[in-house]
Parts: C-alpha cells; structure tokens; sequence
C-alpha cells in the first residue's frame, strides 16, 4: 500500500512484477455476493455448499501518469491474473474485461514524485473493470 499527496491507494501488480500505483484514486470498489446452496440428501441431511465467497468484482478508476497507463496496457490481456492490494484486502487472481481510459484538456500535465524523482507527463482517467456475471 501506498500514500500519494497523502492518500491511501491501491497498487496493481502484474504477472511479471509490475506495479502500477495510480496517482489519484477516485474509486475502488470491491463486491461479491457470497451466495450459498442447500442441498438435501437422500436421508434428510442438510449440507450447505458456499459459492462466490472468493469471486469477486472489483471496480478502480482514478488518474495515472502516461507511463503508468503503458503498464496497464501490458498487464490488460485477459489471460494475465493481476493481484490488487487494498486497505482491507489483497485480491488475487483478477482479470480485468472492461478498461477504459481517457485524455481531458484538464489533464495535459501533471507533475508528480514517482520513486524519488520529479516526474512531468500527461494524466489519464482510468477506469479498470472485472466482468459482471450475469447474463443476459
């Protein structure tokens, strides 16, 4: 975990070792639905079997400098498990369907302290998105 400007954000860490901390976090949502089914057996027993407790969809969107945007793009292939570090939790094993970015003529520039040095880029609003499951 990590403090910008003295805000606690979330890292992504791709399957390589790469790490994306963004420079503002606007959301970072985490939901599952912890869903169970009932079964009865033959003899009246009931078991309960839990499903989706480990399944869950996670929403992150903020700003990134132009080289932490390069980075997503590397880590994005569906096939890549990407592990997202928050406050409460450490999710593993995400996969991201849904990545949306964007340039604003309000962020042409920002100018930030990224691993001890000063760094001047363009700002990017992200959005990165696990799939919804339901079905239409």
């Amino acid at each position: 975990m990590s403090a910008a400007n003295g805000h606690v954000t979330p890292k992504v860490n791709g399957p390589d070792g790469t790490e994306v901390v963004p420079v503002y976090t606007e959301t970072f949502r985490a939901t599952t639905q912890n869903d169970t089914l009932v079964h009865k057996t033959l003899c009246g027993e009931t078991e309960i079997e839990a499903i989706g407790e480990d399944e869950w969809r996670i929403t992150l969107e903020g700003l990134v400098l132009k080289s932490q945007l390069q980075d997503l793009f590397a880590m994005r292939p569906a096939n890549n498990e990407l592990t997202v570090i928050g406050e409460a939790r450490v999710h593993r094993g995400v996969t991201f369907d849904r990545f949306t970015y964007e340039q604003t003529d309000e962020h042409n520039v920002g100018e930030f302290d990224v691993d001890g040095s000063r760094v001047q880029e363009p700002l990017f609003r992200f959005q990165l998105q696990t799939q919804d499951d339901q079905t239409v």
